[in-house]
């Protein structure tokens, strides 16, 4: 593979100004076409398990499913390698001009396929639009051997499925798909692309089901742990409250906490979310970890408050003529503002952390125009 610029100038003087080689632009398209063509095949060897994920989404629990793979997807635009080096902002307005188009399209088949009107069209839409974000991506030179490892990941998992397949191992069975794409970007890309993708081809994992031997168990913890929280709050707000395994009697109305109601979902929604607004924010590591793990409190506490402030609508619409219609109502509308309150409260947190933790900036590098990461002090 040649070493040119991408603008075929002669090594270092492309723009940039970088001496990192780069592929001409043969080879940039030959890397391109076979990362998309690989993915493709994959998903075509994987679709009788895609298919049975995608049943799984019609379960609220899941229904997130639909939305994982374009988050993931654009995930790798933002941690992507601009095409020709570092770009200004008018160039990157002109990329998302150039694809435009295509990037409609992608979406259009997208809710061809979440409205049931084609499951192929949703995939066809997850193809799309992997080729549109890696049409603007740099590849570099690798060398044979990384190539070779990509193929025998991808061979190894397709082992893996072949054997998990025939066990009724699903679990095992999904899993190896993510071992394939890591494969397909070991093949088309190299080490390179997989140190600056893992985070967001692992992402992907969101999208399959919990296994069933670690789900029963979870929701059942999480079902009592909610009743029983909940009922503690009404007491310490002055209502009369019971708990009876996962049932709650507040002043007389029976409240069953379902299994929809757990916070499942919302643990696993809200925990994609911030795992993504950690891959995309410039902060300390440190400030990354406490996000993280304040994650799992945060889904929790915004479910108790879901279940909480329910049951004391539940309360001041009792006796009323539209009771009954307004039940089912009030339930929908607070499981739709907790991810907002979940989301809320983070933000919140992330603003805590930014104003205890500020970043310095080097004054020697911005004199150049060059953002330094200096160090990250109190204050």
């Amino acid at each position: 593979m040649s070493t040119t610029t991408a603008t075929g100038m002669p090594l270092g003087l492309g723009r940039g100004l970088t001496s990192e080689p780069v592929l001409s632009d043969s080879d940039q398209r030959s890397a391109w076409i076979a990362l998309v063509a690989t993915v493709a095949v994959l998903i075509g060897v994987y679709w009788n398990m895609l298919t049975l994920t995608k049943d799984f989404w019609d379960d609220p629990t899941y229904s997130h499913g639909w939305i994982i793979p374009f988050f993931a997807l654009f995930l790798m635009w933002s941690q992507r390698k601009p095409l020709g080096g570092p770009i200004s902002r008018d160039q990157e307005n002109q990329n998302f001009l150039q694809i435009g188009v295509p990037l409609a399209a992608a979406v259009g088949c997208y809710f061809l396929g979440y409205y049931g009107l084609g499951w192929l069209a949703y995939a066809i839409a997850v193809i799309v639009a992997l080729a549109i974000v890696f049409r603007f991506h740099q590849f570099s030179p690798i060398h044979a051997t990384e190539r070779w490892i990509g193929v025998g990941l991808i061979v190894a998992s397709l082992l893996v499925r072949i054997y998990a397949a025939s066990r009724d191992m699903h679990p095992v069975d999904r899993l190896s798909f993510l071992g394939a794409l890591f494969g397909a970007f070991l093949l088309a890309g190299g080490f390179g692309v997989v140190k600056r993708m893992w985070a967001s081809i692992a992402f992907f994992v969101f999208m399959f089901p919990l296994p069933s031997v670690v789900e029963q168990p979870l929701l059942l913890f999480l079902q009592k742990l909610a009743a029983s929280a909940s009922t503690t709050v009404l007491q310490v707000l002055g209502t009369m409250a019971t708990r009876q395994g996962n049932k709650m009697i507040v002043e007389g109305i029976e409240l069953e906490v379902a299994q929809a109601c757990s916070g499942l979902r919302m643990l696993t929604i809200f925990g994609a979310m911030v795992i993504a607004l950690v891959l995309l924010i410039e902060r300390p590591w440190w400030d990354k970890l406490i996000l993280l793990l304040s994650a799992l409190p945060i889904a929790l506490m915004t479910n108790i408050i879901r279940i909480t402030v329910t049951a004391l609508l539940f309360l001041a619409v009792r006796g009323t003529s539209w009771e009954e219609p307004l039940h089912e109502q009030i339930h929908d509308v607070a499981g739709y503002a907790m991810i907002f309150i979940a989301g809320g409260i983070m933000w919140m947190e992330y603003k805590v952390l930014s104003w205890v933790f500020v970043e310095e900036r080097d004054d020697a590098a911005h004199a150049v125009g060059i953002m330094g990461r200096g160090a990250t002090t109190p204050r």
